[in-house]
C-alpha cells in the first residue's frame, strides 16, 4: 500500500536528513509507517552501511510496486544503480542510472537529476574519464541553478550534490590526468559546501586534503588541516568514516606514533564490511611494518589475503542476486538480452575481483619509494628461495648499505636522500639477474637474494654498485656490500653473515664488496 499524503510529507522530511544529519535519518525511520516509499529509505541506509544484499532485496520489492509517490521511483533506481556499480556490474548500473535521470527529468526534479548525473559520472570514471567529467560538470551546473531559484533552507541537498561532484572531479583529475578548467572550484570550496549540505562528506574531503598535502611533502600543512578531523566513532556514514580513520592513521605514522594508527584501525575493523576491511588491513600492514612489528605485519597481511578471498566469494553471490533483481524489474523485451549476458557479466566481475586481489597483493609486497620488494616479502620468500637442492649451486645473499647516507639526509635534505635511494634501487635492478630478488631492507639497506640453482658470482655482479654517479650535483653514491652463500635454506643465518661482511667492508674503508668463497 502506498503512503498517504501526510506520510509522504514525513517521508520527504526524513529523506532530506540523509546527508545533512545521518543519525536523525536513521532514527527518523521510526516516525513513518511501512510503505514502498519507506522501503526506499531503508534501502538507502543499507547501501550506505554496505549491506548490499539487503539493499538489493528491498529495491526488488520497491520496483515491482506499480504506484509510488512523486520522486520515489527515481530514488529507488538510484539505489539500485549504485549497488550494481559497486558490484562491478557497470553496464546494468549505468542503465539504472539513466532510468533514474529520465524519471527525474519527467518529474522536473532538478536536484534528483543532479544526483543521477553524479551517479553516472561515478559509473563512467574508469571506462571513460572524459564522459565522467562531463556528467559531473552537468551536475554542478544543475545544483547551482537550483540554489539560485530557492531559499538556502531548501538548498542543502543541492550543496551536497555540488560538493560530491567537485570532489569526484578532482578524483578523476588525480587518477586519470584529466585537465580541469580553471573555474572549477577546489576541494576547499567543496568542503565548505559539504559543511552545509553533507557534513560527513565534508570530513571525507578534509581527509583527502590532508593526504594531498602529505603527498606534496607539506607535512606542516597536513597536520594543521588534520586538527579538525572528527573522531570517526561519531560518524554514521561508513564510507566517509573509513576515509577519516585511514587519514588519521597515516597522520599517526607521520608523527612517529604508528602504534596509535594501528589502534585506530583495529578499533573499527570488526564493525565494517569486507571491502572496507581490505582497505584498512592494507594500511595496517604498512603501519605495523613502519613500527618494526614484522610479526604483526605478516599477520595483518594474512588477514588481508583472507579478507580478499572471502570478499570475492561474497560479492560474486551478491552479483548473482543483483542480476536476478535487475531482470525482474526490466521490461519483458529486455529479459532475453540480459539473460544471455548474465554469465559474461559474472565472469567479468570475477576477473575484475581477481585483478584487484593481485593489485592489492602487489601493493603489500612493494616498497613505495623504490618500487623494490619490501622487508615483509623478503621474509615471506627468503627461506624457500635459499633451499638448495642436491648438486645445485648454493643460494647467495648480499646486503648493501649506502656509505655516508645520514650525512646526505642531514646536509642536503630528505628529497635528495630519497633520490639517492631511488637511484641505487634502479642500479640494483639493472645489475641483478632476472631470477634475483631485490628488496629494500630498511632505511639505506638493500638485500639481494640469488636463488639456489642459479649460480654465477653475485659479488661480481654487484661490484659496480660500490661507486655510482652523483645525484643532484652531489658526491658519488658509494656502498659497502657483504655477500655470502646460504646453506640448507638457513636464510636467517645467511642474512646475518652478509650483514657481518658488509660491516667488514665498511671497516676496510667502504665502497667495496666483502665476499665469502663461492660468491
Amino acid at each position: 500500500m502506498s503512503a498517504s499524503p501526510d506520510d509522504v510529507r514525513r517521508l520527504e522530511r526524513v529523506w532530506s536528513w540523509r546527508y545533512v544529519d545521518p543519525a536523525a535519518f536513521a532514527d527518523g525511520l521510526a516516525i513513518v509507517p511501512h510503505s514502498p516509499e519507506r522501503l526506499v529509505l531503508e534501502a538507502f541506509l543499507a547501501w550506505r552501511e554496505q549491506r548490499l544484499d539487503e539493499a538489493l532485496t528491498m529495491v526488488s520489492q520497491i520496483l515491482e510496486t506499480p504506484h509510488l509517490a512523486w520522486g520515489w521511483r527515481s530514488r529507488a533506481r538510484g539505489v539500485q544503480g549504485v549497488v550494481l556499480v559497486e558490484l562491478g556490474l557497470v553496464e546494468e548500473g549505468v542503465a539504472a542510472h539513466r532510468e533514474q535521470c529520465r524519471l527525474a527529468e519527467e518529474e522536473d526534479d532538478t536536484v534528483g537529476l543532479a544526483r543521477g548525473l553524479t551517479n553516472l559520472g561515478n559509473a563512467f570514471e574508469f571506462a571513460s574519464p572524459d564522459q565522467s567529467r562531463h556528467f559531473y560538470l552537468e551536475a554542478i551546473e544543475l545544483a547551482r541553478t537550483f540554489r539560485e531559484e530557492h531559499t538556502p533552507s531548501a538548498s542543502t541537498e543541492s550543496m551536497a550534490m555540488e560538493a560530491l561532484a567537485i570532489s569526484n572531479l578532482h578524483d578523476v583529475q588525480l587518477r586519470h590526468g584529466i585537465r580541469l578548467a580553471p573555474e572549477i572550484p577546489g576541494l576547499a570550496t567543496a568542503e565548505e559546501l559539504a559543511r552545509n549540505g553533507w557534513p560527513e562528506l565534508g570530513h571525507h574531503i578534509r581527509a583527502v586534503r590532508v593526504r594531498t598535502r602529505l603527498e606534496l611533502g607539506d607535512t606542516e600543512g597536513a597536520l594543521e588541516l588534520a586538527r579538525d578531523l572528527p573522531d570517526p566513532a561519531s560518524m554514521r556514514d561508513v564510507t566517509n568514516a573509513i576515509s577519516v580513520v585511514r587519514t588519521r592513521a597515516v597522520i599517526s605514522g607521520v608523527q612517529g606514533h604508528p602504534e596509535e594508527g594501528c589502534a585506530l584501525i583495529d578499533a573499527v575493523l570488526h564493525r565494517v564490511s569486507l571491502p572496507f576491511q581490505i582497505e584498512l588491513l592494507d594500511d595496517l600492514v604498512g603501519l605495523r611494518e613502519s613500527a618494526g612489528d614484522l610479526r604483526g605485519a605478516l599477520e595483518a597481511s594474512r588477514r588481508l589475503s583472507d579478507a580478499i578471498l572471502t570478499c570475492h566469494a561474497s560479492q560474486a553471490r551478491t552479483a548473482v542476486l543483483a542480476l536476478e533483481v535487475w531482470h525482474r524489474t526490466r521490461a519483458a523485451e529486455e529479459l532475453a538480452r540480459q539473460a544471455n549476458k548474465r554469465a559474461d557479466g559474472l565472469r567479468a566481475a570475477m576477473a575484475d575481483l581477481r585483478r584487484n586481489h593481485e593489485q592489492v597483493r602487489e601493493m603489500t609486497t612493494r616498497d613505495v619509494l623504490t618500487g623494490l620488494h619490501n622487508r615483509l616479502h623478503l621474509w615471506e620468500v627468503g627461506e624457500q628461495m635459499t633451499a638448495t637442492p642436491p648438486d645445485e649451486p648454493a643460494a647467495q645473499v648480499a646486503l648493501a648499505d649506502l656509505d655516508g647516507f645520514k650525512a646526505v639526509n642531514d646536509s642536503r635534505g630528505h628529497a635528495t636522500g630519497d633520490a639517492v635511494l631511488r637511484q641505487f634501487a634502479a642500479a640494483l635492478r639493472a645489475a641483478a639477474r632476472p631470477e634475483d630478488l631485490c628488496a629494500r631492507y630498511g632505511g639505506d639497506e638493500f638485500v639481494v637474494v640469488r636463488p639456489a640453482g642459479v649460480g654465477g658470482s653475485l659479488a661480481d655482479d654487484l661490484e659496480s654498485l660500490t661507486r655510482l654517479g652523483a645525484v643532484r650535483d652531489g658526491d658519488p653514491v658509494r656502498a659497502s656490500i657483504g655477500v655470502t652463500t646460504v646453506q640448507d635454506g638457513d636464510f636467517q643465518h645467511g642474512l646475518d653473515r652478509a650483514d657481518q661482511l658488509m660491516y667488514l667492508a665498511k671497516q676496510r674503508g667502504g665502497a667495496q664488496v666483502a665476499r665469502e668463497p663461492g660468491t
